[in-house]
């Protein structure tokens, strides 16, 4: 009996620390994003030396977004205004296209950003489809 609550309890501790370890550690290639803001409007899209993608967004007055927010109105991404788009992503592609199109067409977007070792990285995007 000892044996089995000694094993209950390692396996719990064990997938209690991988559930923490997983949700508290961002990195560029995920999905997972907690802030976002629109409507917004593809600005400028530019490839770096990295393979990554840089991407600048308007507002609706047609400024340039430098300021991206946490839920507390917190700037989080240091006043950059560009965004990157991280290659090793496995919808690197469709995104890119979406980022492309949107911005060809005038389309606003929706943006899910989320900041990895002082860098903020596209995570989601919506594009309006009216």
């Amino acid at each position: 009996m000892k044996i089995f609550k000694m094993f209950s309890l390692t396996s719990a501790l064990a997938l209690a620390t991988i559930v923490v370890s997983s949700s508290a550690s961002a990195s560029p290639i995920d999905g997972n994003a907690t802030w976002s803001w629109g409507p917004l409007r593809v600005a400028d899209i530019g490839h770096g030396g990295d393979n990554d993608v840089y991407v600048q967004f308007r507002n609706a007055d047609g400024t340039i977004r430098n300021r991206w927010p946490n839920a507390s109105g917190a700037e989080i991404c240091g006043g950059s205004a560009t965004l990157r788009l991280a290659r090793g992503r496995t919808n690197f592609k469709e995104m890119l296209e979406s980022l492309n199109i949107a911005g060809l067409s005038g389309r606003t977007v929706w943006v899910w950003y989320e900041p990895t070792d002082r860098v903020c990285y596209i995570k989601r995007l919506g594009v309006a489809m009216q």
